[in-house]
């Protein structure tokens, strides 16, 4: 029964980070290239960058929001994150 809990408790943590991770994304892409905000959405929603936060099992999600932010950038100019 505690782990179950212990288990709900990291999902939903890990599930904010993600979230928080995301936003940040979105915000960085607009704010630095002047990127409609739909645009960077759909950019960081489709990203494999994304795929690696939004996966637990890679670990991404515990790097810093800049290290993420340079990873998405990469990938934008040379198509791999």
């Amino acid at each position: 029964m505690l782990i179950k809990i212990i288990e709900e408790i990291m999902t939903t943590e890990q599930q904010l980070i993600i979230e928080g991770i995301t936003v940040d994304l979105i915000l960085e892409l607009h704010r630095k290239y002047q990127m409609p905000v739909l645009s960077s959405i759909r950019r960081v929603y489709t990203s494999d960058t994304y795929k690696l936060v939004s996966d637990p099992d890679t670990g991404f999600l515990h790097y810093s929001h800049l290290y993420i932010f340079e990873t998405l950038e990469k990938e934008i100019f040379y198509g791999t994150p």
